[in-house]
């Protein structure tokens, strides 16, 4: 891609090594971060990287992809989202936890993600607890 013109910047897992809370698998954070390093690169003018971005991922990456287009119209908007490409995105949260959290990379991707929770939601109220805890939609409607 370089060699076509094109500028690459790529994030890492927000809060993980660095100041601030823990923010894995936090859509938001990774979305936020991912239209970041599109600021930053377009800051480096010998880059002569453009407005115009394609932005692509794989599994949290595909996550952080698929945020920082949605977000991109308010959080960015001098930027022009020109494509998003994502493969395995951490899209369902509910079925990823479900599927492996009897396996290690369950309970690896568990550890890291209810703590990121607990930390990052914590003004909401969340607590480590509260996001360990299986809510049970009890209402007519969900049976």
């Amino acid at each position: 891609m370089l060699d076509r013109g094109y500028v690459v910047a790529a994030t890492d897992y927000v809060g993980m090594g660095t100041d601030g809370p823990n923010s894995y698998l936090v859509g938001e954070t990774a979305g936020n971060a991912m239209l970041d390093a599109v600021r930053a690169a377009e800051a480096l003018t010998e880059t002569g990287a453009s407005t115009d971005v394609v932005m692509w991922g794989h599994s949290q990456g595909g996550q952080a992809a698929l945020f920082a287009a949605q977000l991109a119209p308010t959080y960015a908007p001098e930027l022009t989202v020109k494509a998003v490409a994502t493969a395995a995105p951490a899209a369902d949260l509910t079925a990823l936890m479900g599927d492996h959290l009897t396996d290690v990379s369950g309970v690896t991707i568990g550890s890291y993600a209810f703590t990121a929770f607990s930390e990052v939601y914590a003004d909401r109220g969340a607590t480590l607890v509260s996001s360990l805890t299986l809510r049970v939609d009890s209402s007519p409607a969900a049976r």
